[in-house]
């Protein structure tokens, strides 16, 4: 017991943590290595070799601040080898007579982008180059704004707007509307889909797949994309001896919530809650005569029952993903939902008889379910 306790307490301490650290960068176990290093530091902010290693795994992935950081916590260690010391120290001066910062926002409203980062002065020293490359990399994958990124000294352009840092020096930046690039849940833009609608379920039995378009607008909110639009279908639906019947007025809205996900630099998955609201022509309702009006239920007339085909209204809540592709403004969409629609029908509804009397009728239920799914092409404008 006293050997196990021993060996619990040797390894939680930090001379134990860079021992690990190390053998873990042998073997090119850089996450491994990193996350025994974040540990020792936690027991020793100041531990000598902890920081060494530190420096020189936030070099390789280009994390300057926190190579700063730990040179200088190394640098001020009071006891360790002078030599290392030293050597730290002067990795705390290289890079901070070597870089800078810039903080980049965008216009109001953008909390997201990529943004295109082009070194416009020449740099000779490897580190610098491997430097500006990370960093270009980092800001064309998407950041999120206002974006504090640390760049060697020289010139630049930032999505062509131009930028010069500064050793030790932080340079403000806000990127102008007209040469934003907006990237997945970020900026305004129009957006127009054109797909189609379908029904399932026995209430819906005579609704034939239709055309749907949407004409709508979105911003970003935080995180999410909030999108409110206007709708119209193309509607078939057949009934007791008559054709197909299409009813083009059959106009809409919707709302929309958001959550854009980008993948890589130009792609982007966004799962989304939709409440969608529109008109219903042809529902198909039997009826039977019932003094002074008719009984009506939802399915196909007998013989005996009277055919009735009613304008309702349905409420829809769906559950969307949409898969985006970005190209500066322009970001072309492929959406797919699926939902359950509510139809609401008139109580009483009135027709028109054969012998041109107007009767009424009621439904029961009143108000029809049924599955709904669409599949739409999108395309959207961004501003």
């Amino acid at each position: 017991m006293i050997m196990l306790a021993t060996i619990a307490l040797a390894a939680d301490t930090p001379d134990w943590h860079a021992a690990q650290a190390r053998g873990f960068l042998k073997k090119g176990w850089i996450e491994d290595a990193e996350a025994e290093v974040a540990a020792g530091l936690v027991l020793d902010p100041h531990h000598l070799d902890l920081n060494a290693l530190c420096v020189d795994l936030s070099r390789q992935r280009g994390d300057i601040d926190g190579a700063i950081a730990c040179a200088a916590a190394g640098a001020a260690a009071d006891s360790g080898d002078l030599d290392t010391r030293a050597r730290l120290s002067q990795v705390e001066g290289w890079l901070r007579a070597n870089f800078g910062w810039v903080d980049l926002a965008g216009p109001e409203g953008v909390v997201r982008a990529r943004l295109d980062l082009v070194a416009t002065s020449m740099q000779l020293d490897g580190e610098l180059q491997v430097a500006t490359s990370q960093a270009a990399a980092r800001l064309a994958a998407g950041v999120r704004l206002p974006a504090h990124t640390a760049l060697p000294i020289g010139d630049y352009t930032v999505l062509g707007v131009p930028v010069t840092v500064l050793a030790g020096q932080t340079r403000v930046v806000t990127l102008p509307t007209d040469r934003f690039v907006a990237a997945a849940g970020a900026g305004k833009r129009f957006e127009l889909a054109i797909g189609v609608v379908a029904f399932s379920g026995y209430e819906f039995a005579n609704q034939a797949p239709g055309l749907t378009a949407e004409l709508a607008i979105s911003a970003p909110a935080g995180p999410l994309r909030v999108g409110v639009g206007a709708t119209w279908d193309l509607r078939a639906y057949s009934g007791v001896g008559l054709a197909d019947a299409t009813a083009p007025n059959t106009a809409g809205g919707v709302l929309r919530l958001g959550v854009p996900l980008e993948i890589g630099s130009t792609l982007s998955v966004t799962p989304a809650f939709a409440l969608r609201g529109a008109m219903l022509p042809g529902l198909e309702l039997a009826c039977a005569e019932t003094p002074p009006e008719y009984a009506c239920a939802p399915g196909r007339a007998a013989s005996n029952e009277l055919p009735i085909y009613a304008n309702g209204f349905g409420v829809a809540p769906l559950g969307e993903l949409a898969v985006e592709l970005h190209s500066g403004r322009v970001v072309l969409g492929l959406r797919g939902s699926v939902g359950h629609m509510f139809a609401l029908l008139p109580d009483p509804g009135e027709v028109l008889t054969s012998n041109d009397g107007l009767v009424a009728w009621r439904s029961a239920p009143p108000m029809l379910e049924a599955g709904v799914y669409s599949v739409a092409g999108t395309i959207g404008l961004g501003w």
